[in-house]
């Protein structure tokens, strides 16, 4: 079995709508009727490390460009995840005020954050750096621009390390609107947890435009989830009436 399939299987023990989704997305014939892929050419390559970085050729500019450093991936990674903290977005209902923002902030990816949204996936090495510096994560979605690229993650890098443990999602799709329902579902998945989310700047450098909408997204999906909860439980007390 390859490692695309292997990863597909293993996807659909924790998430099968999501994996099913996935698996969809990667077809050309889904794409139709959303815009092009914004990666032309994808190309995986070896780095001094002996992991892998990927060179893409965005459709708009044809120029080539690495996702990744050329030396150390994972380390460059690592020092990613270490130097988040002010480049976080928040959304937790136990935040009050700003200073609890701002203290959150300073602590990073520490103890407090339940579950992280990464915006632009790449070969997944900042996801595998999350994991691996905090390995009591409880959920971890990743966003993708390019099915190309995810496609390329999926064929090359084994994601029992992001799954092992907790709720693991991989969104692909080049028509951002697409993303509000699973995202609203994550939010509800974690309505009681601290979430945020990081961006893996190459990724979203390539396609601003569409992280941009994602980030509005994630606005509405965490207000909808809330929204959806408060319903819930407002219905539940009538019935229990």
């Amino acid at each position: 079995m390859s490692t695309l399939e292997t990863n597909l299987e293993m996807l659909a023990t924790c998430d099968p709508v999501g994996a099913a989704s996935l698996r969809s997305a990667l077809e050309p014939s889904s794409l139709e009727a959303d815009p092009p892929d914004p990666i032309a050419v994808a190309q995986v390559e070896a780095t001094r490390s002996g992991s892998r970085t990927l060179r893409v050729t965005p459709r708009d500019t044809g120029v080539p460009r690495l996702l990744h450093s050329r030396v150390d991936p994972g380390r460059e990674a690592s020092q990613q995840v270490a130097d988040c903290g002010s480049r976080m977005r928040l959304y937790s209902r136990q935040i009050r005020n700003a200073e609890q923002a701002r203290l959150l902030a300073k602590e990073g990816l520490g103890p407090k954050v339940d579950a992280v949204i990464i915006l632009g996936g790449g070969l997944l090495h900042l996801a595998k750096a999350i994991v691996a510096q905090h390995p009591g994560l409880r959920g971890l979605l990743v966003v993708e621009a390019s099915p190309e690229i995810a496609r390329q993650a999926l064929t090359q890098e084994d994601l029992a390390p992001l799954i092992q443990g907790r709720h693991f999602s991989l969104l692909t799709t080049t028509a951002s609107r697409r993303l509000i329902a699973p995202l609203t579902d994550f939010f509800g998945r974690h309505i009681h947890d601290t979430v945020v989310c990081l961006r893996h700047d190459a990724s979203c450098a390539i396609n601003p435009g569409f992280y941009t909408e994602v980030e509005q997204h994630l606005d509405f999906a965490s207000g909808a989830a809330a929204m959806r909860v408060r319903t819930d439980h407002v219905h539940g007390e009538k019935f229990a009436s």
